[in-house]
């Protein structure tokens, strides 16, 4: 999950959702789990575990995605808050955090959230959190859930 730069070792999941692999990613604050891509079979599964949003980073029409409509679909058919912020990792901004911060905080948790490997993800959390955590800190628990986001510390506040 997230990086090829983060040993298998260093990357065993918190739990399984069907086969899709998740991280805790601040044990101590938020309650939020990162995942890979989900299925919409994967749905009932998420909801049965007691997540009540699920949010979604990916964009529709990248390679290997499901189309988020289907995601939604089911989240609703299973009682979740479905939240869509698709972005690229690339081009993340302070306002992409400031926006999954507003998720965060307003949502029902436990928040359930996924992209293509989780790692937009845990950048977002970086982004929406390390103003209040601090940089070494946001960045110490993604790289403890599997995702090395060095390269973001640049966009964090110094």
């Amino acid at each position: 999950m997230c990086s090829d730069s983060v040993s298998a070792a260093r990357q065993r999941p918190n739990r399984t959702i069907s086969a899709v692999p998740t991280h805790l990613i601040d044990p101590e604050g938020d309650h939020l789990v990162i995942a890979p891509q989900i299925r919409p079979e994967h749905v009932a599964e998420i909801a049965a575990a007691g997540f009540k949003t699920l949010i979604n980073n990916r964009p529709d029409g990248e390679e290997g995605g499901i189309a988020m409509a289907e995601i939604e679909r089911e989240a609703k058919k299973h009682g979740l808050t479905f939240i869509a912020q698709p972005v690229l990792f690339s081009k993340l901004t302070a306002e992409d955090g400031a926006v999954f911060a507003r998720a965060l905080d307003e949502s029902p948790g436990p928040i359930f959230a996924y992209c293509r490997t989780g790692r937009r993800c845990a950048a977002l959390w970086a982004l929406a959190r390390a103003p209040k955590r601090g940089t070494e800190t946001v960045l110490r628990l993604s790289r403890e859930a599997g995702c090395d986001l060095e390269e973001l510390r640049p966009r964090l506040p110094k």
